[in-house]
């Protein structure tokens, strides 16, 4: 395959594992050599001085090409470059691009992306609303971006799966290399379902502390916009943010209550004027110019009960989580009849049972 430069695609991805590269160089090798070979037969002279001898020490500057191909084919992951067509458009922007992606499933180039990023330990809030806007969001026929770990990133992904949308996961190790197993279980669920998972790292590699942050500006990179849903002052969603900004990207953020450490990062970023504070998921689609409008939910759908129990009931819970003790206590009906009529509401989709016999409103 040609890339239009001359370079054949395997001959960048041979480029891209010499390690004493930077990427600056690595691309410069390509914008001005005609091929591979012709950069073999005559490097400039700064290369040869400051690398001082690269190619003859081969083993010592490269990661292994005709191994890391078998890795490729075993594993059955793809790989495109920079200069390649299917290479993600806004990507392709920023400063700093990976040369090579490296990726299993199928990457959608003419769809929009936003990303949505928060903190590994969600509170119940977080987890709700992550839900909520992610639901807008592949309503819209956005793809959901994140970073597969636990927390945000994952209930972010399990809902998009659960909606039937599309997601990438952004991953800080190669392919391969996903651990724990439950996240390697959703990666596979998300590859299942048309979406991706995405890594500048090739097979092999496993996740360092400083491959996180440069996952991060992936993450922003291929997305129109990043949302923040719960984080903490230092929380590592907002090293996210700090790659958006640079790049000129959108940021949302889902202010939270002020007494928790959880919303303490969104509520400084809207605070600081840093990141635009998320009304609805709808909101954020009509600020990128997505949608037109906002459909105004003040006209209330008419709701229909089997009997007026169900009513009373429906009408006891809300947004905010209610035990059912408590709720039998405010509508005065046993427990057991009670969970046959929270039952009942939920199969009508008016009501949801949260852990710990906790209930809400739909």
């Amino acid at each position: 395959m040609n890339n239009g430069l001359g370079w054949k695609k395997e001959d960048i991805l041979r480029l891209s594992l010499y390690r004493k590269l930077s990427l600056r160089e690595q691309k410069y090798i390509i914008e001005k050599y005609k091929s591979y070979s012709d950069f073999l037969q005559n490097p400039p002279e700064w290369f040869e001085s400051k690398f001082n001898g690269l190619f003859e020490n081969d083993s010592k500057t490269r990661i292994d090409f005709d191994d890391l191909l078998k890795k490729l084919e075993k594993e059955k992951i793809e790989y495109i470059t920079y200069y390649d067509e299917s290479y993600p458009e806004l990507l392709k922007e920023i400063y700093y691009a990976p040369l090579i992606l490296y990726y299993k499933g199928r990457l959608n180039n003419g769809f929009n992306s936003i990303a949505i990023v928060g903190t590994r330990r969600n509170t119940l809030y977080g987890k709700m609303t992550t839900e909520k806007i992610v639901e807008e969001l592949v309503r819209n026929k956005i793809i959901v971006v994140s970073g597969l770990a636990y927390g945000i990133d994952s209930i972010a992904h399990r809902e998009t799966l659960k909606n039937k949308g599309i997601t990438y996961a952004i991953i800080a190790s190669g392919i391969d290399e996903i651990s724990p197993s439950i996240s390697r279980e959703l990666a596979k669920k998300i590859i299942d379902a048309g979406g991706a998972v995405i890594s500048e790292y090739p097979p092999g590699i496993k996740a360092r502390p400083g491959y996180f942050p440069q996952r991060n500006r992936i993450i922003s990179g291929v997305s129109r916009a990043v949302i923040v849903i719960e984080s903490d002052i230092k929380g590592g969603a907002l090293i996210t943010v700090r790659f958006a900004i640079d790049q000129s990207r959108e940021v949302f953020a889902v202010p939270g209550p002020i007494n928790s450490s959880k919303s303490a990062g969104c509520n400084k970023l809207i605070h600081d004027s840093q990141a635009t504070p998320i009304i609805s998921a709808e909101s954020i689609l009509v600020d990128l110019g997505l949608i037109s409008y906002i459909p105004n939910k003040n006209e209330k759908e008419e709701i229909s009960f089997d009997d007026k129990i169900q009513k009373i009931i429906y009408e006891e819970i809300s947004s905010e989580p209610v035990h059912v003790d408590t709720i039998a206590e405010k509508v005065n009906i046993d427990v057991p009849t009670l969970l046959v009529k929270l039952l009942e509401l939920e199969f009508k989709g008016f009501a949801r049972q949260l852990p710990g016999k906790y209930f809400v409103k739909n």
